[in-house]
């Protein structure tokens, strides 16, 4: 099943969940700031506002969830930043119903080379500089750079506390992109490609260890985070 009424039980699905759910990925804004927020991306129309403050509003507490309302802006908004043309009855989504916002946000994209890099992303527990250009083409190029330096900018991409230089796709993110529809060949290539990736990066650094050591004669190490993807 691809999703259901329940909800879910992040503190299963990512171990991190409960020690970051106070920290400010988690944290919801208020009703002005949440509005402030929605017209600095160019949506003030009050409709359009009160659409999309029904989809990210939090179910625990009240407020409104920074990454719903990041996701919306990023989806909903064209690229010459007007939202004029916009009905609001396509930014109404159940409350934290984080599948249909993402497959929303996807159909958003320019092309389909931008909607796969953001799924293969979504699918490796971390990445850094090299693992995520490397996820978007074989060989450096201008659409590369100008696609690792936008990701940045999106609500569901985070650092890795701790660990300069790497970087996640939020749980809610990886669990709605994993599961999308008709999704399991292409969840599967990825994850094959994944393996590939850090299996051939591992690899390379031991490599540059023996030569280091052939050249020294002592033993040259890096932190196995830096090495692997997957810890």
């Amino acid at each position: 099943m691809i999703a259901g009424q329940n909800r879910l039980d992040w503190a299963e699905a990512e171990p991190e969940w409960e020690k970051t759910r106070a920290s400010t990925w988690s944290a919801a804004l208020s009703e002005i700031d949440a509005r402030q927020f929605l017209g600095n991306c160019g949506i003030d129309g009050a409709e359009l506002q009160e659409a999309i403050l029904a989809t990210a509003r939090e179910t625990d507490g009240g407020g409104y969830h920074c990454f719903s309302l990041g996701l919306c802006a990023i989806s909903f908004t064209p690229s010459g930043g007007a939202a004029a043309n916009l009905r609001p009855e396509t930014l109404r989504f159940r409350p934290q119903d984080w599948e249909a916002l993402a497959r929303r946000f996807l159909k958003s994209l320019a092309s389909d080379g931008e909607r796969r890099w953001i799924e293969r992303l979504a699918l490796t527990p971390r990445f850094d500089e090299p693992a995520g250009r490397a996820a978007f083409s074989p060989e450096r190029s201008a659409a590369q750079d100008a696609e690792w330096e936008a990701l940045h900018d999106y609500s569901f991409v985070q650092p890795l506390p701790g660990a300069r230089g790497w970087y996640a796709i939020r749980a809610q993110m990886r669990w709605a992109l994993e599961n999308q529809p008709s999704a399991q060949e292409r969840v599967r290539s990825d994850h094959r490609w994944w393996r590939e990736h850090w299996k051939a990066r591992s690899a390379s650094a031991r490599a540059m260890r023996h030569r280091w050591r052939g050249i020294t004669g002592t033993a040259w190490s890096r932190p196995r985070r830096c090495l692997n993807g997957v810890g």
